[in-house]
């Protein structure tokens, strides 16, 4: 028998190292911890400083929450794009400015963006916008 836990999460986690390292932000995020929780009306969030390891006391992460409600209805790469937005804010959290609770900017999107394609793009230029997650305006 599989353990669905095991291979969710694992999944998650590969797909999380694989946009940190060599797609979006060439390996500039911290780990995070991952979690399924469902809210309704929405897909994901991103909490920074979210938990406490109570045995230091020092070791503080954050949180990116996927809403598994929502994998049932989306094809994976919707699913991944949702994964990607979170990781935008959490970028935003630790080296750009986070947006005002709920609301993910253009702007800091772009900026995010831009700089993860300057790193692998020749000669530093942005490439066109990956999609619906990156306004392009």
């Amino acid at each position: 028998m599989r353990n669905s836990t095991a291979a969710s999460y694992t999944s998650l986690n590969f797909a999380y190292g694989y946009f940190n390292r060599k797609q979006l932000f060439s390996g500039s995020l911290p780990p995070c911890l991952i979690t399924l929780q469902r809210h309704k009306s929405s897909f994901g969030y991103f909490s920074g400083d979210r938990f406490l390891n109570t045995v230091d006391g020092k070791d503080i992460t954050d949180e990116i929450a996927l809403n598994p409600a929502q994998f049932a209805a989306r094809p994976a790469a919707e699913v991944l794009s949702i994964l990607a937005h979170e990781m935008v804010r959490l970028w935003q959290h630790h080296f750009g400015t986070p947006p005002t609770r709920g609301i993910t900017t253009g702007s800091g999107l772009r900026k995010c963006w831009q700089s993860a394609s300057h790193q692998r793009r020749p000669a530093g230029k942005a490439g066109a916008s990956p999609g619906s997650m990156w306004p392009t305006s």
